[in-house]
């Protein structure tokens, strides 16, 4: 549930940033 909150705030706020890798959501960032 925690994950979905920050979620919709991400789409709720528009940052300029470019994500390389989309699909896994923040999974595959913390892993990078």
């Amino acid at each position: 549930m925690s994950y979905l909150c920050w979620k919709k705030r991400r789409r709720r706020r528009k940052r300029k940033r470019r994500r390389r890798r989309r699909g896994k959501g923040r999974r595959g960032t913390r892993l990078q």
